[in-house]
C-alpha cells in the first residue's frame, strides 16, 4: 500500500487543483483496493471449472458479461448464467489450467497471460501473439483460420479457443471512430485510458460510447464464433474468462469500476454466459504427451498497453 502514496508529489497536487474529477478518480480507486481485501474472504465455491464441463470446443470470448451477452446472441442453443472464479484473465488463466495435465487438450489463444503457464500444461499450444496488428488487436479472424487448422491437425483433442474480443481495443467501424475522433488516433494506449477519460466531465466521450464499441467488439467475435463452430465436429460452448464494467458500484465500499480488475469478485465482472451449441455428434477424445512448446514469443509492453494492463 506505501507504493501507492509514493506516487503524489507537488505535480499531483497541481493536478487536484486543476483537475478535481481526477481526485475522485483517485478516491475511487482506493476504494476499489480496498474492496480487493474483502473479496479476498468471499465464499467462491460456486466458481465453475470449466475443464471439468462437458464440451469438446471451448471458445472464450474475453471479458464477456452475461447480460450483454444476452441481448446480443443470435446463435441457437442454450444460454445459462455461470459465476467466473475471476475477474481477470491472468487470474482465470491460474486458476483453470495451471498445475494439471491437459494433454487431451489444444489451447489457441490471443490472451497475453498464456506465458503464465507451465510447460507441458496443455498437449499444445498455439499463441497468435506475434499476430498483434495495427488496429492494436489480435484479430478474431485470424482466430478461427487457427482454431479451424489446429482442430484439423489434432482431430482427437478437446479445443479451447481464446479470442480477445469484445476486450478493447474495438476494431469495429465505430470502434475505430472513438479511437480516431476522441481518443487521439492510433496512439492511445488502449482499454485503460478509453476508461479512465469517462472520468472527466469535460471530455466528449462517455461511457454509453464505450459500450456501443463494446457490443460492436461482442457481435465481431460472436461472427466469428459462429463460423468456427460450423468448421468443427462435436458440443461446442461459448462463455468468458471474466466480465466487465461500466461504471457500476462495487462493495462493500462503494466504488465505480470500469473495465475490470483482479480480486474483484462482483456483479457482472464474475457474471459470464455459458452457452451450449447443438451437437449431433461428438468428438472422439483422447490424450497424449504433451508437445513441446515455442517459447520464443515475447509479449511487449505496446501490447500490454493496447489491452489496458499497463
Amino acid at each position: 500500500m506505501r507504493e501507492k502514496f509514493e506516487k503524489y508529489d507537488l505535480g499531483s497536487l497541481k493536478t487536484a487543483i486543476d483537475k478535481p474529477w481526477a481526485v475522485r478518480r483517485e478516491l475511487n480507486s482506493l476504494g476499489v483496493n480496498l474492496n480487493k481485501l474483502y473479496y479476498q474472504y468471499v465464499d467462491d465455491s460456486e466458481a465453475l471449472d470449466v475443464m471439468a464441463a462437458d464440451w469438446d470446443t471451448l471458445v472464450i470470448l474475453d471479458a464477456t458479461r452475461y447480460d450483454v451477452f444476452a441481448r446480443t446472441n443470435w446463435l441457437d442453443g442454450d444460454l445459462h448464467r455461470v459465476r467466473s472464479g475471476a475477474s481477470h484473465s491472468i487470474e482465470f488463466v491460474h486458476r483453470n489450467f495451471e498445475g494439471r495435465e491437459l494433454h487431451d487438450t489444444v489451447y489457441v489463444t490471443a490472451n497475453p497471460y498464456v506465458r503464465e503457464l507451465s510447460e507441458g500444461t496443455f498437449h499444445s499450444v498455439n499463441s497468435l501473439l506475434e499476430a498483434y496488428d495495427t488496429f492494436r488487436a489480435i484479430r478474431p479472424d485470424k482466430m478461427t483460420e487457427e482454431a479451424i487448422a489446429a482442430h484439423e491437425e489434432f482431430p482427437h483433442k478437446r479445443l479451447v479457443v481464446h479470442y480477445m474480443q469484445p476486450h478493447a481495443p474495438f476494431i469495429g467501424e465505430y470502434g475505430q471512430y472513438l479511437q480516431s475522433e476522441y481518443l487521439g488516433g492510433e496512439e492511445v494506449a488502449g482499454a485503460r485510458w478509453m476508461y479512465e477519460v469517462v472520468w472527466d466531465p469535460d471530455h466528449p466521450l462517455d461511457v454509453e460510447m464505450v459500450k456501443k464499441a463494446y457490443r460492436e467488439n461482442l457481435e465481431i467475435a460472436l461472427d466469428e464464433a459462429e463460423r468456427l463452430a460450423s468448421n468443427l465436429d462435436g458440443k461446442t460452448v461459448i462463455t468468458a474468462d471474466h466480465g466487465e464494467l461500466f461504471g457500476e458500484r462495487t462493495r462493500p465500499i462503494p466504488a465505480r469500476l470500469y473495465g475490470h480488475e483482479p480480486f474483484v469478485y462482483y456483479g457482472n465482472l464474475v457474471s459470464v454466459p455459458w452457452f451450449e451449441l447443438p451437437a449431433d455428434e461428438r468428438r472422439e477424445i483422447r490424450a497424449d504427451p504433451p508437445e513441446e512448446r515455442d517459447t520464443t514469443t515475447e509479449v511487449t509492453d505496446d501490447q500490454l498497453a493496447a489491452l489496458g494492463y499497463l
